[in-house]
């Protein structure tokens, strides 16, 4: 379980944010793990996700502050085992407006490999903010994350004004499906799919 954690006992400051895990062992918790220090990294790290990658090493997607003229952007690393997160992170999307913000970020492995990064992003709005975010998707060229795609799709229309936050991806049956809450057209939890067979 990946989780951020910004106590004072952990972190130096409120800009700076841990990303911390357990594991559940038997019938308890483990110890706690640090697999981003944010005193160090010097960023309020979060919404942290992971997933498997196609050649057995654990792949780690999170929202970063790190990176001036921007509140938050994706980065992304690697670990061979799930508990050795030694490996810095990288940055794989920066949004295309100075001020605005990709976050909430959600990551899945496609069955020939390549991975899927799911996020929200303000950077088409009128206005910045939750409020004007919509969800976007972005895949990698290659299985591990090392290069991207320019092309970034949008799954749900969102008109300008609306929203689609806090979304996710799921893989079943040679689908992925895409899933998001808006208000547009209503106030809902919507899902979309494709079929990767096509």
């Amino acid at each position: 379980m990946f989780y951020a954690n910004d106590s004072r006992n952990r972190v130096t400051s409120n800009s700076e944010q841990n990303i911390e895990f357990r594991t559940w062992e038997r019938d308890k918790w483990s110890e706690v793990f640090v697999a981003s220090d944010g005193t160090q990294t010097k960023s309020r790290d979060g919404m942290p996700v992971w997933d498997i990658r196609e050649d057995g090493r654990y792949i780690l997607v999170i929202e970063a502050t790190n990176t001036a003229g921007f509140p938050f952007v994706l980065q992304i690393k690697s670990s061979p085992d799930g508990y050795d997160w030694s490996e810095e992170f990288r940055t794989i999307y920066i949004p295309h407006t100075r001020g605005r913000k990709a976050a909430a970020p959600y990551v899945l492995t496609l069955p020939d490999g390549r991975l899927l990064v799911s996020f929200q992003t303000d950077e088409d709005a009128g206005q910045s903010g939750d409020s004007f975010s919509i969800m976007k998707i972005m895949e990698s060229a290659d299985k591990t994350g090392e290069v991207w795609l320019e092309d970034v799709f949008v799954p749900f229309y969102i008109p300008d004004g609306y929203w689609a936050n806090w979304n996710g991806l799921y893989l079943h049956d040679n689908y992925v499906y895409a899933v998001t809450s808006t208000n547009y057209p209503a106030n809902g939890i919507y899902l979309r799919r494709a079929n990767l067979s096509k």
